[in-house]
């Protein structure tokens, strides 16, 4: 079953699975066996009271100034040890803004992740990544099915949502800032409480599409370049990450905030029952 959304909600779901490239993939590991865990969004009343005091407690040491040729690496190891996190991201774009809550692991060598649109969202909707494979509700969605899951399927040509599944890699998503165009520690910031260097890095739009796979066409609507700010804490893991993007006179800008690295997480594929059928 395709599914149509309007742009803002694509460039938030984007947004939610460029989230998920915190949480890393070292291209090595193949374990098929890793279990499945249940899915619970996380509340986000308790993680704004609770991130500040457990970042604090957990990134105390001295901050690394990282170079251009090690930050990608550096970043994908921290994020493989710590094994799970959570976040938040707001992506504003046309005068909407849409705010998701995410849970993400990486374990065994797999990844998954739960997101979640905020309360009274104009366009709610919940997504679920598991082994490769994307999940997504919501009953305000074009061509969905109340009360049902969506399976995304990537080898389905008129999906729109096919391609964002290149994103849920999170090695191939991480891997636009290897060998970056620009690259410049701005300096010690405070990030919630927690003490970050912030890196500016700028990358060539040609090199972002062909790294994630995407098509030609899409270089010819971008800007020559894309800058996005990072926030890389004691134990080099990012804490914030935000870009700007201006597409044919339409501003989208994007904010992550990371936190409660190393914390349980609760991801399950929905059950066959509760998916739609073609």
């Amino acid at each position: 079953m395709s599914i149509k959304l309007p742009r803002t909600a694509i460039a938030a779901v984007l947004a939610s699975t460029l989230l998920l490239a915190g949480c890393s993939d070292d291209g090595d590991k193949d374990d098929k066996d890793s279990k499945q865990s249940s899915s619970q969004a996380a509340d986000p009343s308790d993680d704004a009271s609770t991130d500040s005091d457990e970042e604090t407690e957990s990134t105390g040491g001295e901050l690394t100034e990282l170079e251009a040729g090690e930050f990608y690496e550096t970043v994908i190891d921290a994020q493989i040890a710590a094994e799970t996190f959570k976040g938040t991201t707001t992506t504003t774009a046309a005068g909407q803004t849409i705010t998701m809550n995410m849970e993400a692991s990486y374990k065994d060598g797999k990844t998954a992740s739960h997101v979640t649109t905020e309360p009274g969202a104009a366009q709610a909707f919940e997504a679920v990544l598991v082994d490769g494979v994307m999940y997504l509700k919501g009953d305000g969605l074009p061509g969905a099915t109340a009360g049902k899951w969506q399976k995304i399927d990537s080898s389905d040509p008129n999906n729109p949502f096919g391609q964002l599944l290149e994103f849920s890699d999170p090695k191939k998503s991480l891997s636009i800032m290897e060998d970056p165009k620009k690259f410049e520690l701005v300096g010690e910031e405070d990030v919630d409480g927690v003490a970050a260097n912030h890196y500016v890095v700028t990358i060539d739009s040609a090199s972002y599409v062909e790294k994630l796979g995407l098509p030609a066409e899409i270089k010819d609507l971008m800007p020559p370049e894309l800058t996005y700010d990072m926030w890389v804490d004691a134990e080099n893991r990012p804490v914030k990450m935000t870009q700007e993007i201006t597409i044919q006179g339409q501003k989208t800008s994007t904010e992550i905030l990371y936190s409660d690295y190393g914390t349980a997480v609760d991801i399950q594929e929905p059950a066959a029952s509760e998916v739609a059928t073609s």
